[in-house]
């Protein structure tokens, strides 16, 4: 087991597995805040977005989650306390860290788009992009439609 810092927030982890055992496991974070929201990527990259030396992860959970006052202005070292007090209010004083609670997902067609992913992948122009597509194809659906022409009189009653 390794000895990292205190992590409170391993259960916005999601870890996706690949039908073949073989396959290097993808990580992705969905805690809705900058510096954790679309952060994806092996176990390495999992594990620095984690640990960073910036303590994005930490800073996110308390502010987003734990709702302490003043996280996002802590320095690192009560930034690192106050992690530290999150993760033993969790999971109990004396207790090591429940890595059961990250979430195991068996999904080949996500984990295959994360594992094709370049890294200078933007989780938000995705978004746009779909969302561009999408009512491209709300459009095209309408004008192969264009004979149809409803009335309120011809509804059924």
């Amino acid at each position: 087991m390794l000895n990292l810092p205190f992590l409170a927030g391993l259960e916005f982890i999601e870890e996706y597995q690949s039908e073949s055992r073989r396959d290097n496991r993808q990580y992705t974070c969905t805690i809705e805040a900058d510096g954790c929201k679309g952060v994806w990527g092996t176990s390495y990259d999992m594990v620095n977005h984690l640990c960073g030396n910036k303590m994005k992860h930490n800073r996110n959970y308390l502010v987003k989650v734990a709702k302490v006052a003043g996280a996002e202005s802590m320095t690192k070292d009560k930034l690192f306390e106050a992690a530290k007090e999150e993760e033993i209010k969790l999971k109990g004083p004396g207790r090591g860290r429940d890595y059961d609670i990250v979430m195991v997902i068996r999904d080949q067609k996500r984990y295959e788009e994360l594992a094709s992913r370049s890294q200078s992948f933007n989780p938000k122009k995705v978004s746009l992009e779909e969302k561009l597509a999408r009512k491209r194809s709300m459009t095209e659906q309408v004008e192969f439609l264009p004979h149809l022409t409803l009335k309120w009189a011809d509804l059924p009653t």
